[in-house]
């Protein structure tokens, strides 16, 4: 027993290792191929000529998209209610962690921390979190399938890569759709029917797979009424429309002329390349990403680097400057 206690942290580590080599390899690979054959002096060029009116404008939206995530996650709490501005906290100081760490950290603290101050169960907040990641799934497919269609009216047609990629989203929201459904309208009678075939299990595993049962069919039985629900949908596509304007604002920034649609594929891409990401702020990832789409769409690899660039600092600059002012007042004296 003493020497498989002893094993676990080591084998942890070597997780956590090898997680870091793998993060580092696909980073250092994205990078390479971000970079490769484009000329420097032609991206700091590219860079210098940037627009800052419309780069300021793009942050804006960009913060303002996240406000509107805090407000639309605070309505995924049905009873007790958290308070608006402790919503918005918790939130940015998740989107700070999701920055900094891999693996969604910030997701798995926003758990944690919603229920400091508020009288809202672990159990509870988990399952708004796992809702709201079903939904933007959803959402997610959505826009894909908005994409694919003015995309097969174009001479371009769609790219190979972005077929498979719309296969998985499907799949994924089709089994998440019918998750969700099943969980909040047919709960305990779906968890009859598995609980039949747990029989041979034993009586301890038994007991822990029906209270964790009971814990979800709880949290999530709320959210059957369109009073509740109809409303998460709507704010939930506003978000998703602000979430694809935010690139394409940064179009005039690079003097690109470029369909709105172009910021939707970019959109769709993005969040999808960097749902697990490598290595803290997404880096190299994120501006290969851009590049790749860009290019398709005859912009040059200078300046399709440059944009890129420009949109991860967007992006990432104010998720840790608006968490750490959250953190800062967390911590401070209530």
């Amino acid at each position: 027993m003493n020497e498989s206690a002893n094993d676990k942290p080591s084998r942890t580590l070597v997780q956590t290792k090898s997680r870091l080599f793998v993060g580092l390899s696909l980073s250092g690979l994205c990078l390479f191929l971000a970079f490769r054959n484009v000329s420097l002096s032609d991206l700091k060029e590219a860079l210098s000529n940037v627009h800052w009116g419309w780069v300021m404008l793009t942050t804006g939206t960009f913060v303002l998209t996240h406000f509107l995530k805090s407000f639309r996650w605070r309505l995924f709490f049905i009873s007790p209610k958290v308070k608006l501005d402790r919503a918005v906290e918790v939130y940015f100081i998740g989107q700070m962690l999701n920055a900094v760490f891999p693996a969604r950290a910030g997701d798995v603290g926003r758990i944690f921390l919603i229920g400091e101050n508020q009288q809202v169960s672990r159990r509870w907040a988990l399952s708004t979190v796992i809702l709201e990641k079903m939904v933007d799934l959803l959402m997610l497919c959505l826009a894909y399938f908005f994409v694919s269609v003015w995309m097969s009216q174009t001479s371009m047609g769609m790219p190979d890569w972005l077929v498979e990629t719309g296969r998985v989203l499907i799949s994924l929201s089709g089994v998440s759709l019918i998750v969700l459904l099943a969980i909040i309208f047919l709960g305990p009678r779906v968890w009859k029917l598995l609980r039949a075939g747990m029989a041979p299990l034993p009586q301890k595993w038994q007991l822990f797979a029906d209270n964790a049962a009971e814990n979800v069919i709880t949290a999530f039985e709320g959210y059957g009424s369109g009073r509740v629900f109809l409303p998460i949908l709507g704010w939930s596509l506003i978000i998703w429309g602000l979430m694809s304007l935010t690139p394409a604002l940064l179009f005039p920034a690079f003097q690109l002329v470029l369909s709105p649609w172009v910021a939707v594929f970019l959109t769709v891409v993005l969040i999808t390349g960097v749902a697990v990401p490598p290595l803290p702020g997404n880096l190299g990832v994120f501006a290969y990403l851009c590049q790749l789409v860009l290019v398709i769409f005859g912009v040059e690899r200078e300046t399709a680097l440059a944009y890129g660039i420009t949109l991860q600092a967007i992006v990432f600059i104010p998720q840790i400057v608006l968490g750490l002012i959250c953190l800062l007042r967390e911590n401070g004296p209530k």
